[in-house]
């Protein structure tokens, strides 16, 4: 109880003129969803803005009780941190530290199309030693959006309200960028591998996602995802759905020359799916 007081002071002397919001985030997840059409100054810089765009697309905020975790899937280590942390309301003047960048980050916002309020919630970590990286240590929440500052542009996250909403959104975006080639750069020998990640989804979302995506679509895949194990024939097809557990399922697709393998892993704060297909030439 002492190390926890002690934190409380200290975040209270590292931000003043502010008081504690609620301690939880209503959704649970949050995915990228544009970066600000220019900077603080009113300034673009295309080249800079695609960059950080392609740095961001694959980044997702996922709140699980009183965790944050922010992950990146197509990094190597995928998990960029992953903190109890806690809302704060301070004042925009308090956080910007100035009249004239207040009013500079205030018309960037409206800009934008998302007005910043003279109040505004600021997420961080619980214990200051165990913060997230730059420029996730302070995350300003506005609305249905989470927004951090990077050099003066403003990346917004997108609220993620509910499951409907969510996989329409998805299935109308690049499935690129949920899943990753392996080892892009090898000869081809016929096998295809990839791993893919579905922040905040069940295999059930995950499935119908892989399903419909174009690059991925199997004609011979269920329309509904059977619930227990199950096996069938189909256009010279075998197709075979094993579930290891409640939380683990293996389709297998087996032709006469094309064999494909999916393995979706449910996990706390998504769905991860391996796949590789191998032909025979």
């Amino acid at each position: 109880m002492k190390k926890y007081l002690n934190v409380i002071c200290a975040l209270s002397l590292a931000f003043p003129k502010l008081v504690f919001a609620n301690s939880t985030i209503d959704a649970s997840s949050w995915l990228y969803d544009r970066m600000s059409n220019a900077n603080a100054l009113g300034k673009s810089d295309p080249v800079f803005m695609h960059e950080k765009e392609n740095n961001y697309k694959d980044v997702s905020f996922v709140f699980d009780e009183k965790k944050l975790k922010i992950t990146k899937q197509t990094s190597k280590n995928s998990n960029i941190c992953s903190v109890e942390y806690v809302s704060i309301k301070k004042t925009l003047s308090a956080y910007f530290m100035s009249n004239t960048t207040t009013n500079l980050y205030e018309t960037l916002y409206k800009n934008n199309g998302v007005p910043i309020p003279h109040e505004i919630n600021l997420i961080a970590s619980i214990d200051p030693d165990n913060s997230c990286p730059s420029p996730y240590d302070e995350i300003i929440a506005i609305g249905d959006y989470l927004t951090i500052i990077d050099q003066d542009y403003i990346i917004f996250f997108k609220q993620v309200k509910n499951d409907e909403v969510k996989i329409d959104s998805l299935k109308n975006s690049n499935i690129f960028k949920f899943c990753k080639e392996e080892n892009p750069g090898r000869i081809y020998d016929g096998i295809d591998s990839y791993a893919c990640f579905f922040p905040d989804m069940g295999i059930q979302e995950s499935y119908e996602l892989l399903k419909n995506a174009y690059f991925y679509k199997q004609g011979v895949f269920k329309n509904i995802l059977p619930g227990s194990n199950a096996e069938y024939k189909l256009d010279g097809n075998k197709i075979n759905y094993h579930w290891e557990s409640d939380t683990e399922l293996t389709v297998t697709v087996t032709g006469d020359s094309e064999s494909g393998s999916y393995i979706f892993n449910k996990l706390n704060s998504g769905t991860n799916v391996e796949i590789k297909s191998e032909t025979q030439y």
